[in-house]
């Protein structure tokens, strides 16, 4: 913020910056990794079926 209380600017209000915010980043990598919540499931199509009767309200 450069010496300022304040940044009201786009993209940099309510975000971290210094070595408190780098720790806090850290130990939340680290608890995500622990929890396994890293990757997002595969997902799959098989549990949709398409709908074939509504194609008639553009026709």
């Amino acid at each position: 913020r450069g010496n300022r209380l304040n940044n009201s600017q786009w993209h940099t209000r309510m975000t971290g910056e210094g070595i408190f915010a780098e720790q806090i980043a850290s130990l939340f990598k680290v608890g995500c990794r622990r929890a396994g919540i890293g990757a997002r499931p595969a997902l799959s199509c098989k549990s949709f079926r398409q709908s074939t009767t509504q194609l008639r309200l553009f026709a």
